[in-house]
């Protein structure tokens, strides 16, 4: 048999450096060793680049000073270029290395840098959490980034905002922050917010210094999207801003206290996880019931297990059904923890007989329900009955069953020897055996992984990115308006 033919080598040099120039940096730079000829053309891909990405995958395999080496090489070689759109680092160092990234930053600033990813908490982050562990000392904020005026995005991880008063007068630019694993002080908080005018996204995460947040921010500021993720005891928030759209709110924290003015907020993404998910008396010290009617306005919500539970205890507290209205929401998540025991969600609501079998309630718009990672159990075929009985033009019910799960409590899964396709036509007997009150409604039961994912809540990507444990649905469905929406349990 022949040797196959090399087309490759027929390519001429500059079109192979187009293609390469298309991949990320370090594919590009394994192609050295190909071949002679392969060498050096990855340099090309360096050289034009207007986008530097030395992410996770670029240090694998490298110790900190093999990584410090090759990165300052390769920055050598672009002493000349001119400009630079974006600049990514993810490393975790030793203070040893801080002057090597001073000298990365200042790079990348004098070629008036506008997006600038700095995350040095790299292998240090608890999985479990998501939290910081690490004693070594903070990077402190170099005078070359505080005095960059092209900045329009900026990331920060393990950077010492805190024991500095910093007045950040030269990031009039700057439209997104987000800053993880330290404290910022609430001056330097203060003075960012007063000097960044143009600042339309903050992201804080485990960076709340203290249990008291506090932002009031005047009617010009462009403050659209703020994110506060973090552990506190207890809680205390404060929040004036009248031109914030977006409001998320997660973490391992009860809410004792809240002042809030949020005129034009549309969506709210409210999860706390709360310390002890089994303890009533934890639930009955937070306060989040009061929180709601000041977010009554709001088109998007997704509200989780904790912030049921809490309204629930507030009904049974107060012996009333808590009322909360919302007249603009369009799309409902939420987002539920499914422990395997008797005490969980649906076992509660027993207490409150209004709760247990509402008689007045029907979805007279309601279109489409999906639910994902169904698992048929009892509250789940529950919850179903309870909505395809109150949706009178259902049109679809999509439904994507979980994989089977050793010592799960499905109703099919119990017997070991079931087939997948037979566990999935036994559900589905089970379901179109159930009341419907729509006679249209077409239902769609397969595998989660045959999702073809054009219906998706808003706040997807947001539970992927706190959520570490936690099971969920998807159901979407409209309220009065007719336009679509969807709720996440």
């Amino acid at each position: 048999m022949g040797r196959s033919i090399d087309r490759i080598s027929d390519i001429p040099d500059p079109i192979l450096q187009t293609i390469i120039s298309l991949m990320p940096l370090k594919s590009a730079i394994r192609t050295s060793v190909l071949s002679r000829r392969w060498r050096s053309l990855w340099e090309y891909n360096l050289l034009s680049a207007t986008t530097l990405d030395f992410a996770e995958d670029f240090s694998t395999n490298q110790s900190p000073k093999e990584f410090v080496l090759c990165l300052n090489r390769y920055l050598l070689q672009l002493q000349h270029t001119k400009n630079l759109e974006k600049f990514s680092v993810y490393f975790s160092p030793f203070d040893i290395f801080f002057p090597d990234i001073q000298r990365w930053i200042s790079f990348a600033t004098s070629k008036g840098v506008k997006e600038l990813n700095l995350d040095l908490s790299q292998g240090f982050t608890d999985p479990r959490d998501g939290r910081f562990h690490d004693e070594r000392p903070f990077f402190t904020l170099p005078d070359c980034l505080l005095d960059c005026k092209s900045l329009t995005h900026l990331s920060l991880s393990r950077c010492d905002l805190h024991s500095s008063c910093f007045s950040f007068t030269n990031w009039t630019q700057l439209q997104s922050l987000s800053i993880k694993h330290v404290s910022i002080s609430k001056d330097n908080l203060e003075n960012l917010l007063n000097n960044c005018k143009l600042l339309e996204s903050l992201s804080l995460i485990n960076a709340v210094d203290g249990a008291v947040f506090s932002l009031t921010l005047a009617p010009e500021q462009r403050l659209s999207k703020l994110t506060l993720v973090d552990d506190w005891d207890a809680f205390h928030l404060q929040i004036f801003a009248p031109n914030l759209q977006s409001f998320h709110y997660y973490g391992k924290h009860y809410l004792r206290s809240h002042r809030i003015n949020v005129s034009s907020l549309s969506d709210a993404f409210i999860c706390p996880l709360g310390c002890n998910q089994d303890d009533d008396q934890d639930y009955a010290d937070q306060d989040y019931a009061s929180l709601f009617p000041d977010l009554s306005h709001v088109k998007v919500l997704t509200v989780n297990t904790v912030i049921l539970k809490d309204l629930m205890l507030t009904a049974e507290l107060r012996q009333l059904v808590f009322p909360i209205e919302f007249h603009n929401l369009q799309e409902l998540q939420l987002s539920c923890f499914l422990f395997k025991k008797k005490k969980i969600l649906f076992m509660q609501i027993h207490a409150i007989k209004a709760m247990e079998t509402p008689q007045d309630i029907d979805f007279s718009h309601l279109r489409v329900i999906k639910m994902t990672n169904f698992k048929g159990w009892r509250n789940e075929i529950r919850l179903l009955k309870f909505l395809l009985e109150k949706a009178l033009c259902l049109e679809s019910l999509i439904i994507l069953v979980a994989p089977l799960v050793e010592n799960g409590m499905d109703l099919v899964s119990q017997n070991k020897q079931l087939s997948e396709s037979q566990r999935l036509a036994i559900l589905s007997g089970q379901i179109s055996m159930l009341p419907k009150a729509s006679s249209q409604a077409q239902i769609i039961l397969c595998d989660s992984s045959q999702d073809d994912k054009r219906i998706q809540p808003v706040h997807q990507g947001v539970n992927h990115e706190y959520n570490h444990s936690e099971d969920r649905y998807d159901l979407i469905s409209s309220i009065r308006s007719g336009v679509d929406i969807q709720v996440l349990i």
